[in-house]
């Protein structure tokens, strides 16, 4: 710019355009270099020194030449800081990043071609299922779309790219009676207590959701049996708990042998707990933590199985398990009503809309499933 004049303060600097005066920036703080033009008056450029000058030194400036890499790190501590993202949201989009190719995350956001991106959403549909696709494409146009915003993108090339279909064969939701005990004593051998409590609950036939949002107050110890109240799930859009995918409750039950395993359960997470200073435990406390008091991630049971499967070569999923429980249920020649009230379940015919759930009910289907299986 060869009509460029300083003027009497430092980094500032004026210059002639299509016959308007008008102000830039050229300054270095903190060791970022900032270039900027197009003020059309000294007052607004002040003021934008001033400010910028006070982004770098509280690390929410946002410069030019961020690779995905950096520049989702910053996306993803501005979310946590302002409160739209808490922890267990925040692991759960981390895990899904890592999905991204690493050639992608090394590249600078603004050589990120629309024509990469299109490749990538192939690569995905070869390798994920048609939810993980629309997670990982979605996150990604996400974080360009917040770079656009804040002037650090051109454009979001991401923006209007669908998800394609996946090309990986459907698995069977069949589970054999044999590979579930195969699955089941490999958690039990590989795995620590919560994740053997969580697996043995999912094979009730818990939605993933019901799983995660089960607290220590839903819990009640009778006689040989123990009652447990499904009233919330927990999900990535609701990691703090909403109403369970119908919007109905319902009581389930589990064997006496069960029970003393999720004793110790509920034993190890008071002392989870009470470890970590900055949580105190309450009888609403989630059930299922890590050993420094945070909840599970949504995703933590998916990816346990994930494992799983490439250790015994046996698909399974929190899903599998669910029709896995029906399935025994169906088998065992039990009231239709009786195995949709202890799955939750409102799709029955209506012959049987007379029936109510009872707990008479939920221990007979628990019985002899039980039977079933053991």
């Amino acid at each position: 710019m060869k009509n460029r004049k300083p003027t009497k303060y430092a980094g500032i600097f004026s210059y002639e355009s299509k016959g308007m005066k008008l102000y830039g920036l050229k300054f270095s703080h903190k060791g970022t270099q900032v270039q900027k033009q197009g003020y059309t008056s000294l007052a607004t450029a002040r003021q934008a020194r001033a400010e910028i000058s006070t982004a770098i030194e509280t690390g929410e400036y946002f410069k030019k030449e961020y690779t995905l890499d950096e520049y989702f790190e910053i996306y993803a501590n501005l979310k946590v800081k302002s409160g739209k993202w808490n922890k267990t949201t925040e692991k759960t989009l981390k895990q899904i990043y890592k999905m991204i190719d690493d050639d992608l995350k090394k590249k600078k956001l603004e050589d990120i071609s629309r024509q990469d991106i299109q490749m990538f959403n192939i690569k995905l549909g070869e390798k994920y299922r048609s939810k993980t696709i629309s997670a990982v494409l979605g996150l990604l146009s996400s974080t360009l779309e917040h770079a656009y915003q804040n002037e650090v993108l051109s454009r979001n090339r991401a923006k209007g790219i669908e998800p394609v279909k996946s090309s990986k064969p459907k698995f069977s939701k069949e589970l054999s009676l044999e590979d579930f005990n195969i699955i089941k004593k490999y958690i039990h051998d590989h795995y620590d207590i919560m994740v053997q409590v969580a697996f043995m609950l999912l094979s009730y036939g818990l939605r993933r959701g019901e799983l995660l949002a089960i607290r220590k107050s839903v819990i009640t110890f009778k006689d040989n049996v123990t009652k447990i109240h499904i009233d919330k799930s927990r999900t990535r859009l609701y990691p703090d708990g909403k109403c369970t995918k119908t919007g109905k409750e319902r009581d389930i039950f589990i064997t006496s042998d069960d029970t003393e395993l999720l004793k110790k359960a509920i034993k190890f997470s008071k002392e989870y707990y009470m470890a970590n200073k900055n949580i105190s435990y309450t009888e609403n406390a989630w059930l299922l933590v890590e050993q420094n008091g945070e909840p599970f991630y949504i995703e933590k049971m998916n990816t346990i199985f994930i494992d799983v499967k490439k250790k015994t070569g046996i698909n399974i999923t929190p899903h599998i398990l669910r029709h896995f429980f029906a399935t025994q249920a169906q088998s065992s020649n039990i009231n239709p009503r009786l195995i949709a009230n202890f799955l939750g379940h409102t799709n029955v015919s209506m012959t049987d809309h007379y029936s109510h759930p009872t707990d008479e009910g939920g221990i007979l289907v628990m019985e002899k499933v039980n039977q079933k299986i053991n």
